[in-house]
């Protein structure tokens, strides 16, 4: 039998985490690229630095969703709290 999982109100997935980690190394791939463009730090093919440029648009593209979800997981837990607040204060 499969086991549940529950996953609380407080816990955002470790998606804050994610979206800083996806955000840096997309603009790390955009600063790769302009420096590739303009200076050229290394000799490769015009079809790699386009897949770099392709990359780092989706990591950062991948990062704002995620942060949106974290942040959107932040605003739940602070609803849960009044929630929990106003419970307490009709019971007492």
């Amino acid at each position: 039998m499969i086991k549940g999982k529950k996953i609380s109100v407080y816990s955002d997935l470790k998606t804050g985490l994610f979206s800083k980690l996806f955000l840096i190394l997309g603009f790390f791939l955009i600063i790769f690229y302009f420096l590739q463009k303009t200076i050229g730090l290394i000799d490769v093919d015009v079809n790699i630095i386009e897949s770099i440029l392709a990359f780092s648009i989706i990591f950062i593209g991948v990062g704002i969703i995620s942060f949106l979800i974290s942040y959107q997981f932040s605003k739940l837990a602070k609803i849960a709290d009044e929630i929990e607040k106003e419970n307490l204060m009709d019971e007492d």
